[in-house]
Parts: structure tokens; sequence; C-alpha cells
């Protein structure tokens, strides 16, 4: 399911009961004498909701494992980025030395 159903199911289901908290099961007028049917479904989908946000927090610890493995390969790659471009400058400054060398001016 998507986080925005899940999300409006939780709602849902959270509304409805907070409802009648303070009513009575014989005394509130909305109420409906439970059945053992609506009992069932209430908790299949008690068990639904329960699943699907721990399903959720699962999601978001895998998620955040590999956002924390990709920081470290990127900072692996930045390191190596500098250190061939620290390389590269340095053959470069070799090369000009050299060119200027041969042409009898010194740098």
């Amino acid at each position: 399911m998507k986080l925005s159903t899940l999300a409006a199911l939780a709602t849902v289901t959270t509304v409805g009961t907070t409802a009648h908290t303070g009513c009575a099961t014989l005394t509130c007028p909305t109420a409906e004498q439970p059945t053992p049917t609506s009992q069932v479904t209430e908790v299949t989908v008690q068990r639904r909701i329960e699943n699907a946000l721990r399903d959720l927090e699962i999601f978001n610890a895998r998620a955040f494992a590999v956002d924390a493995m990709l920081e470290g390969r990127i900072e692996h790659a930045l390191k190596d980025l500098e250190s061939a471009t620290a390389s590269a400058f340095k053959a470069d400054q070799a090369r000009l030395n050299e060119i200027a060398r041969k042409a009898g001016t010194d740098r």
C-alpha cells in the first residue's frame, strides 16, 4: 500500500474509535452491538495497520542504511577525485617545467 493510503486508513480507524470513547456500548445512541464478524474485521484491520507500520519502519531503516552507505561512497569518490586532480596538476607542472627547461627559459 502507498503511504497516503495507510495514513488515511489509520486516520479513519482512529477517528472512528475515538468518536465514541466515552460511550458505553448499551447507552450510546449511535453505538452498534458488536457482532463476532465486526470484531474479527476490526482485529484484522488493526493487524494490517500494525503490519504496514512495521513494514514502513523496516523500509525506513533500510533506506537510512543505504543513504549512509552511499554517503561513504561519495566521500571516498571525492577523496579519489581530489587525489587524481592533485596528481594531474603535479604532472602538468612537471611537463611545463620540462618544456621550459628545454626551451632554455627557467621557471
